[in-house]
Protein backbone atom coordinates (compact mmCIF):
# COMPACT_ATOMS: atom_id res chain seq x y z
CA UNK A 1 0.00 0.00 0.00
CA UNK A 2 2.80 2.36 0.76
CA UNK A 3 3.82 2.59 -2.86
CA UNK A 4 0.65 4.43 -3.74
CA UNK A 5 -0.08 7.99 -2.70
CA UNK A 6 -2.08 8.37 0.49
CA UNK A 7 -4.38 10.89 -1.17
CA UNK A 8 -5.29 8.42 -3.90
CA UNK A 9 -5.95 5.66 -1.38
CA UNK A 10 -8.17 7.89 0.78
CA UNK A 11 -10.12 8.94 -2.31
CA UNK A 12 -10.69 5.31 -3.25
CA UNK A 13 -11.93 4.40 0.22
CA UNK A 14 -14.33 7.37 0.20
CA UNK A 15 -15.60 6.32 -3.23
CA UNK A 16 -16.26 2.74 -2.10
CA UNK A 17 -17.88 4.00 1.12
CA UNK A 18 -20.28 6.09 -1.00
CA UNK A 19 -21.03 3.02 -3.10
CA UNK A 20 -21.82 0.96 0.00
CA UNK A 21 -23.96 3.77 1.44
CA UNK A 22 -25.89 4.10 -1.83
CA UNK A 23 -26.48 0.34 -1.87
CA UNK A 24 -27.79 0.53 1.70
CA UNK A 25 -30.23 3.32 0.83
CA UNK A 26 -31.53 1.51 -2.26
CA UNK A 27 -32.05 -1.76 -0.40
CA UNK A 28 -33.75 0.09 2.47
CA UNK A 29 -36.20 1.37 -0.16
CA UNK A 30 -37.08 -2.21 -1.07
CA UNK A 31 -34.79 -3.00 -4.00
CA UNK A 32 -33.29 -6.46 -4.16
CA UNK A 33 -29.50 -6.82 -4.06
CA UNK A 34 -29.49 -7.88 -7.72
CA UNK A 35 -31.37 -4.76 -8.83
CA UNK A 36 -29.14 -2.53 -6.73
CA UNK A 37 -26.17 -3.27 -8.97
CA UNK A 38 -28.12 -2.01 -12.00
CA UNK A 39 -28.77 1.33 -10.37
CA UNK A 40 -25.22 1.66 -9.09
CA UNK A 41 -23.83 1.23 -12.59
CA UNK A 42 -21.38 -1.51 -11.64
CA UNK A 43 -21.55 -5.26 -11.22
CA UNK A 44 -20.20 -7.64 -8.65
CA UNK A 45 -17.85 -8.94 -11.34
CA UNK A 46 -16.46 -5.40 -11.76
CA UNK A 47 -15.91 -5.12 -8.01
CA UNK A 48 -14.27 -8.54 -7.77
CA UNK A 49 -11.93 -7.66 -10.64
CA UNK A 50 -10.54 -4.62 -8.82
CA UNK A 51 -7.30 -5.19 -6.94
CA UNK A 52 -7.34 -2.09 -4.72
CA UNK A 53 -7.70 -2.76 -0.96
CA UNK A 54 -10.84 -0.62 -0.75
CA UNK A 55 -12.66 -2.62 -3.43
CA UNK A 56 -11.45 -5.91 -1.98
CA UNK A 57 -12.85 -4.84 1.40
CA UNK A 58 -16.21 -4.04 -0.17
CA UNK A 59 -16.28 -7.37 -2.00
CA UNK A 60 -15.42 -9.21 1.24
CA UNK A 61 -18.18 -7.43 3.15
CA UNK A 62 -20.75 -8.15 0.47
CA UNK A 63 -19.71 -11.81 0.28
CA UNK A 64 -19.94 -12.29 4.06
CA UNK A 65 -23.35 -10.61 4.29
CA UNK A 66 -24.87 -12.59 1.41
CA UNK A 67 -23.39 -15.89 2.55
CA UNK A 68 -24.82 -15.74 6.08
CA UNK A 69 -28.05 -13.99 5.05
CA UNK A 70 -27.41 -10.86 7.08
CA UNK A 71 -29.75 -7.86 6.56
CA UNK A 72 -28.12 -6.34 3.48
CA UNK A 73 -29.15 -2.73 3.97
CA UNK A 74 -27.91 -2.67 7.56
CA UNK A 75 -24.75 -4.56 6.62
CA UNK A 76 -23.90 -2.16 3.77
CA UNK A 77 -24.51 0.84 6.01
CA UNK A 78 -22.13 -0.52 8.63
CA UNK A 79 -19.63 -1.43 5.92
CA UNK A 80 -19.77 2.13 4.59
CA UNK A 81 -19.19 3.48 8.10
CA UNK A 82 -16.21 1.16 8.63
CA UNK A 83 -14.63 2.16 5.30
CA UNK A 84 -15.23 5.85 5.92
CA UNK A 85 -13.82 5.70 9.43
CA UNK A 86 -10.81 3.72 8.20
CA UNK A 87 -10.10 6.39 5.61
CA UNK A 88 -10.61 9.03 8.30
CA UNK A 89 -7.93 7.44 10.46
CA UNK A 90 -5.38 7.65 7.67
CA UNK A 91 -6.54 11.16 6.70
CA UNK A 92 -5.85 12.34 10.25
CA UNK A 93 -2.43 10.69 10.21
CA UNK A 94 -1.56 12.23 6.85
CA UNK A 95 -2.60 15.66 8.14
CA UNK A 96 -0.23 15.21 11.06
CA UNK A 97 2.56 14.24 8.65
CA UNK A 98 2.17 17.32 6.43
CA UNK A 99 4.32 19.56 8.63
CA UNK A 100 7.35 17.23 8.93
CA UNK A 101 7.14 16.24 5.25
CA UNK A 102 7.02 19.87 4.07
CA UNK A 103 9.87 20.85 6.35
CA UNK A 104 11.96 17.93 5.07
CA UNK A 105 11.46 18.91 1.42
CA UNK A 106 12.18 22.56 2.14
CA UNK A 107 15.39 21.79 4.01
CA UNK A 108 16.74 19.79 1.06
CA UNK A 109 16.86 23.04 -0.95
CA UNK A 110 19.15 24.76 1.56
CA UNK A 111 22.41 23.80 -0.21
CA UNK A 112 21.13 25.28 -3.47
CA UNK A 113 20.03 28.42 -1.67
CA UNK A 114 23.61 28.74 -0.43
CA UNK A 115 24.80 29.11 -4.04
CA UNK A 116 22.41 32.00 -4.59
CA UNK A 117 23.53 33.58 -1.32
CA UNK A 118 27.13 33.55 -2.49
CA UNK A 119 26.20 35.25 -5.76
CA UNK A 120 24.18 37.92 -3.92
CA UNK A 121 27.13 38.66 -1.65
CA UNK A 122 29.34 39.15 -4.70
CA UNK A 123 31.47 36.02 -4.43
CA UNK A 124 32.21 33.97 -7.52
CA UNK A 125 31.13 30.65 -6.03
CA UNK A 126 30.18 29.14 -9.38
CA UNK A 127 33.64 29.69 -10.82
CA UNK A 128 35.22 27.89 -7.90
CA UNK A 129 32.80 24.99 -8.09
CA UNK A 130 32.95 24.57 -11.87
CA UNK A 131 36.59 25.21 -12.69
CA UNK A 132 38.63 23.99 -9.73
CA UNK A 133 39.29 20.38 -8.69
CA UNK A 134 38.40 21.21 -5.09
CA UNK A 135 35.10 22.64 -6.34
CA UNK A 136 34.38 19.45 -8.29
CA UNK A 137 34.92 17.49 -5.11
CA UNK A 138 32.51 19.78 -3.24
CA UNK A 139 29.84 19.28 -5.92
CA UNK A 140 30.26 15.51 -5.98
CA UNK A 141 30.26 15.08 -2.22
CA UNK A 142 27.34 17.50 -1.81
CA UNK A 143 25.31 15.59 -4.39
CA UNK A 144 25.94 12.36 -2.49
CA UNK A 145 24.96 14.00 0.79
CA UNK A 146 21.77 15.53 -0.64
CA UNK A 147 20.76 12.24 -2.24
CA UNK A 148 21.46 10.35 0.99
CA UNK A 149 19.50 12.89 3.01
CA UNK A 150 16.53 12.70 0.64
CA UNK A 151 16.49 8.89 0.75
CA UNK A 152 16.88 8.85 4.52
CA UNK A 153 14.04 11.35 4.97
CA UNK A 154 11.83 9.34 2.61
CA UNK A 155 12.44 6.13 4.54
CA UNK A 156 11.60 7.85 7.83
CA UNK A 157 8.39 9.22 6.32
CA UNK A 158 7.37 5.83 4.92
CA UNK A 159 7.98 4.25 8.32
CA UNK A 160 5.62 6.80 9.88
CA UNK A 161 2.90 6.00 7.33
CA UNK A 162 0.31 3.45 8.54
CA UNK A 163 0.81 -0.10 7.34
CA UNK A 164 -2.85 -1.04 7.46
CA UNK A 165 -5.81 0.89 6.11
CA UNK A 166 -8.26 -1.62 7.55
CA UNK A 167 -7.85 -1.27 11.29
CA UNK A 168 -10.75 -3.10 12.91
CA UNK A 169 -12.14 -4.39 9.61
CA UNK A 170 -11.81 -8.07 10.51
CA UNK A 171 -13.79 -7.44 13.69
CA UNK A 172 -16.46 -5.58 11.71
CA UNK A 173 -16.87 -8.46 9.26
CA UNK A 174 -17.00 -11.02 12.06
CA UNK A 175 -19.73 -8.98 13.77
CA UNK A 176 -21.57 -8.79 10.45
CA UNK A 177 -21.43 -12.57 10.07
CA UNK A 178 -22.70 -13.09 13.60
CA UNK A 179 -25.48 -10.58 12.96
CA UNK A 180 -26.65 -12.80 10.11
CA UNK A 181 -27.09 -15.73 12.45
CA UNK A 182 -23.83 -17.56 11.81
CA UNK A 183 -22.24 -19.47 14.64
CA UNK A 184 -18.97 -18.28 16.13
CA UNK A 185 -17.01 -21.00 14.36
CA UNK A 186 -18.64 -20.35 11.00
CA UNK A 187 -18.27 -16.58 11.30
CA UNK A 188 -14.56 -16.83 12.08
CA UNK A 189 -13.98 -19.35 9.29
CA UNK A 190 -15.91 -17.29 6.73
CA UNK A 191 -14.07 -14.06 7.52
CA UNK A 192 -10.75 -15.90 7.45
CA UNK A 193 -11.62 -17.26 4.01
CA UNK A 194 -12.58 -13.84 2.68
CA UNK A 195 -9.65 -11.88 4.15
CA UNK A 196 -7.03 -14.61 4.36
CA UNK A 197 -4.06 -14.09 6.65
CA UNK A 198 -3.22 -10.65 5.26
CA UNK A 199 -4.18 -8.74 8.39
CA UNK A 200 -2.02 -8.24 11.43
CA UNK A 201 -1.70 -11.25 13.75
CA UNK A 202 -2.33 -8.99 16.74
CA UNK A 203 -5.75 -8.05 15.36
CA UNK A 204 -6.66 -11.70 14.90
CA UNK A 205 -5.55 -12.48 18.46
CA UNK A 206 -7.66 -9.64 19.89
CA UNK A 207 -10.73 -10.91 18.04
CA UNK A 208 -10.16 -14.41 19.36
CA UNK A 209 -9.92 -12.96 22.86
CA UNK A 210 -13.23 -11.11 22.40
CA UNK A 211 -14.93 -14.23 21.09
CA UNK A 212 -13.66 -16.29 24.02
CA UNK A 213 -14.89 -13.64 26.45
CA UNK A 214 -18.34 -13.56 24.84
CA UNK A 215 -18.61 -17.34 24.90
CA UNK A 216 -17.52 -17.62 28.54
CA UNK A 217 -19.82 -14.81 29.67
CA UNK A 218 -22.72 -15.97 27.52
CA UNK A 219 -23.22 -12.52 25.94
CA UNK A 220 -23.69 -11.56 22.27
CA UNK A 221 -20.31 -11.19 20.60
CA UNK A 222 -21.38 -8.85 17.78
CA UNK A 223 -21.51 -5.67 19.88
CA UNK A 224 -18.26 -6.57 21.60
CA UNK A 225 -16.62 -6.99 18.21
CA UNK A 226 -17.92 -3.63 16.96
CA UNK A 227 -16.54 -2.00 20.10
CA UNK A 228 -13.25 -3.79 19.45
CA UNK A 229 -13.20 -2.44 15.89
CA UNK A 230 -13.70 1.10 17.19
CA UNK A 231 -10.89 0.57 19.72
CA UNK A 232 -8.51 -0.64 17.02
CA UNK A 233 -9.28 2.38 14.83
CA UNK A 234 -8.74 4.69 17.80
CA UNK A 235 -5.39 3.07 18.58
CA UNK A 236 -4.35 3.22 14.92
CA UNK A 237 -5.12 6.95 14.85
CA UNK A 238 -3.25 7.59 18.11
CA UNK A 239 -0.24 5.52 17.01
CA UNK A 240 -0.10 7.27 13.65
CA UNK A 241 -0.25 10.74 15.17
CA UNK A 242 2.46 9.80 17.66
CA UNK A 243 4.56 8.54 14.77
CA UNK A 244 4.11 11.86 12.99
CA UNK A 245 5.36 13.69 16.06
CA UNK A 246 8.39 11.41 16.28
CA UNK A 247 9.06 12.02 12.59
CA UNK A 248 9.54 15.73 13.23
CA UNK A 249 12.39 14.88 15.61
CA UNK A 250 13.86 12.05 13.54
CA UNK A 251 14.18 14.30 10.48
CA UNK A 252 16.79 16.30 12.38
CA UNK A 253 19.23 13.43 11.76
CA UNK A 254 19.39 13.72 7.94
CA UNK A 255 19.35 17.49 8.38
CA UNK A 256 22.40 17.52 10.65
CA UNK A 257 24.38 14.72 9.04
CA UNK A 258 23.61 15.25 5.34
CA UNK A 259 21.93 18.53 4.44
CA UNK A 260 23.96 20.91 6.61
CA UNK A 261 27.34 19.48 5.46
CA UNK A 262 26.13 19.86 1.86
CA UNK A 263 25.19 23.46 2.68
CA UNK A 264 28.70 24.07 3.99
CA UNK A 265 30.34 22.51 0.92
CA UNK A 266 28.26 24.46 -1.59
CA UNK A 267 27.87 27.71 0.30
CA UNK A 268 30.54 28.23 2.94
CA UNK A 269 33.60 26.62 1.33
CA UNK A 270 33.33 28.63 -1.92
CA UNK A 271 32.96 31.82 0.12
CA UNK A 272 36.04 31.03 2.19
CA UNK A 273 38.06 30.18 -0.91
CA UNK A 274 36.91 33.40 -2.60
CA UNK A 275 37.93 35.47 0.41
CA UNK A 276 41.33 33.77 0.62
CA UNK A 277 41.84 34.21 -3.12
CA UNK A 278 41.38 37.95 -2.77
CA UNK A 279 44.08 38.22 -0.10
CA UNK A 280 47.78 37.67 -0.12
CA UNK A 281 47.02 34.04 0.81
CA UNK A 282 45.39 33.54 -2.58
CA UNK A 283 44.65 29.99 -3.50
Amino acid sequence: MRERSARSMISEYDEVARLAQSAAVLMSAGLSPDRVWTYLGVSMADVAARSEPSWRSFASGWAVATTVGAPMAQSMRRLATALREGAGVVRDIQAALVGPQSASKLILYLPFAALGLGAVLGFNSFAFLLFRPLGWGCILFSALLIYSGAQWSARLTIRATPLSWNAGFRAELTAMALGGGASLERAVALVKTELGEALDAGETASIERILALAEDAGVPAAELLRAEAERQRYEARAAGQAGAQRLGVQLLLPLGLCVLPAFVLLGVVPLIVSVLSSTSLGI
